[in-house]
């Protein structure tokens, strides 16, 4: 999923995980200040690309289309990390 507002310097946009939630890869522009943590989260899963350009966007997803499998995993990886990190703060502030 392409989150063009972040490449665009758009304030706002989405939230880095729902492409993630949905197993998809994240390709976002440099812009992600209000998503900053999800964003590392998801870079140090290797479930995010930020590109700067048409360019660089283009050469993401041509590589996505050779390996078509290997973002979603990572990121998949990492949403349950997630559901299980919310699930025990949940528990221990409840």
């Amino acid at each position: 999923m392409w989150l063009c507002g972040r490449f665009a310097g758009a304030s706002g946009g989405h939230n880095l995980l729902e492409p993630a939630a949905w197993e998809k890869p994240v390709l976002t522009g440099p812009h992600l200040h209000n998503f900053t943590a999800i964003a590392q989260l998801l870079d140090d899963a290797g479930g995010l690309s930020v590109v700067d350009s048409g360019e660089a966007l283009a050469d993401k997803l041509q590589a996505l289309m050779s390996d078509p499998d290997s973002v979603p995993g990572r990121a998949r990886l990492l949403l349950r990390w997630w559901k299980r990190t919310v699930a025990r703060w949940k528990k221990d502030s409840g």
